[in-house]
């Protein structure tokens, strides 16, 4: 375990994004343009691939991503929305109370900091600066306890618990291992290298990357969850606002799982180039929608929109024929893949 955390201390954001762009090259060439594809933290590593690396970009789409700071329920900063998760949500619950107990912190803190204490029981910190060695037991209970909060994040509260049980069970104690990882490259990214691109950082922010995109032409599509309660809707709506101020916010007509039309709040920018698609769904891939649109908007950029269209009935997304491509898929910020 402590070599798996050695290995993560050495990542940096730089490296991640060249990791891409390696594995690009490499399976594809030199200069071979690639539809890049981020789903949850991949979202911003997708986006700034393409602001490192427009020239090898056809197109982005992100999936219930935050782009713009840590927020929604996994922000605990959000002192309203932490209270109630504490009252409501039992995986949070065990996590904090646990963080909490005598052989860990043993002290009653702030439930803000419940993240900060993760790092500093991942990476033998006591949280006040003073190197301390957590057992690998402990890292791994803190670990799992986390990816469990994680997991239940994505159902909605009052989802019966032992169907999200279930999941947990399936995903974080049957794959512990990947689950310490996970834990793991969360805390370091959110201690140590999300604070290197936020917007007050210039040329290394999330802004400038999708500054790039739009002034480089890039069609850029986020498909997010109107119930996502790990990466809200609004980030994402926030994120581009900021990029493009021609924004154009409007009631998107949207087929439900039955097959019927329902009103959502969407938004479409820069005469489609930057697009915002609400998405009948949480942050997860559960249930038909959330793949059916994603399936949809691929489908859209490899030249067929009738897909689009029928799922959106009233969008105006420019046609985009002969626009297929390799695509390079980032997941969760560990992962690379590329589909030909």
């Amino acid at each position: 375990l402590t070599r798996k955390l050695d290995a993560i201390r050495n990542i940096t954001f730089d490296d991640l994004i060249t990791d891409i762009e390696d594995v690009r090259r490499h399976v594809l060439g030199e200069n071979q343009k690639v539809s890049v594809m981020g789903s949850s933290w991949g979202g911003p590593l997708a986006a700034f691939y393409a602001g490192y690396y427009p020239d090898k970009v056809k197109q982005v789409v992100v999936r219930g991503t935050s782009l713009v700071e840590l927020c929604g329920r996994m922000n605990p900063a959000d002192v309203e929305k932490t209270t109630e998760q504490y009252e409501k949500n039992p995986f949070f619950t065990r996590f904090v109370d646990r963080l909490r107990s005598d052989d860990f912190f043993g002290e009653n803190f702030d439930q803000s900091e419940i993240m900060h204490r993760l790092y500093h029981v991942m990476f033998d910190e006591d949280g006040h600066g003073q190197t301390k060695a957590w057992t690998p037991e402990q890292k791994k209970e803190a670990a799992m306890l986390w990816r469990s909060w994680n997991v239940s994040l994505q159902y909605s509260y009052g989802t019966d618990e032992a169907e999200i049980q279930k999941t947990v069970d399936k995903f974080v104690t049957d794959d512990w291992g990947h689950s310490f990882n996970y834990a793991g490259m969360f805390a370091w990214t959110l201690e140590k290298q999300y604070p290197l691109w936020a917007p007050e950082q210039g040329e290394k922010s999330m802004f400038h990357a999708m500054n790039i995109i739009r002034n480089n032409n890039i069609p850029f599509v986020a498909v997010h969850g109107i119930g996502d309660d790990i990466c809200p809707f609004d980030n994402a709506v926030r994120l581009v606002q900021q990029v493009d101020q021609t924004a154009i916010e409007e009631d998107f007509m949207i087929r439900n799982e039955a097959g019927d039309v329902a009103d959502v709040r969407g938004l479409q920018f820069g005469q489609g180039l930057l697009t915002i698609l609400p998405v009948l769904a949480g942050h997860a891939m559960h249930g038909n929608m959330m793949p059916k649109a994603m399936k949809a908007v691929l489908e859209h950029f490899s030249g067929d929109s009738l897909p689009l269209q029928t799922l959106y009935p009233d969008l105006n997304l420019p046609q985009n024929p002969n626009q297929q491509a390799a695509v390079v898929v980032v997941t969760q910020g560990t992962q690379v893949h590329i589909h030909p």
